[in-house]
């Protein structure tokens, strides 16, 4: 649920026919929807909060608890959000003769999250299934 997508920006690279194109894919997880219920029944106003890749997180109640208590003083509730950042880098067909932008012909993508696992630096468990569930959904091959 509160499935998003968003460019974060977009800029030539040197030459006229190549495009960087950052974005962003933000979602609210399964396991934080009874707290996002919760908080539509108590009239709380919901913030995002993308967990820290590179920070160890465990799970405990009285964290729960610290989190209640937080929005019941202050009616405002942090939730976590999961998010997956990437970059595209576009390169595109010479101009076509009326003056309109080529095709594209190849599409280069990275994710931070997998360069930060690459480099043994993606340390929150929770992320990390983020992205796993994200890669499953969103970047699912064709006929699977």
């Amino acid at each position: 649920d509160g499935y998003s997508t968003s460019v974060t920006r977009c800029a030539a690279l040197g030459s006229e026919n190549r495009v960087g194109v950052n974005w962003e894919a933000e979602w609210r997880p399964v396991t934080s929807e009874w707290l996002a219920g919760l908080a539509a029944v108590l009239r709380w106003r919901v913030t995002r909060a993308p967990l820290d890749p590179e920070t160890v997180k465990t799970f405990s109640w009285r964290g729960v608890g610290r989190l209640l208590w937080q929005a019941v003083r202050t009616g405002e509730i942090r939730l976590p959000s999961a998010v997956v950042q990437g970059r595209w880098v576009l390169t595109l067909d010479e101009e076509v003769e009326d003056g309109a932008a080529g095709r594209v012909i190849l599409a280069e993508e990275s994710l931070s999250l997998v360069d930060l696992a690459s480099a043994s630096r993606l340390r929150n468990r929770r992320v990390a299934q983020d992205v796993a569930e994200w890669l499953d959904v969103a970047r699912r091959p064709e006929g699977v």
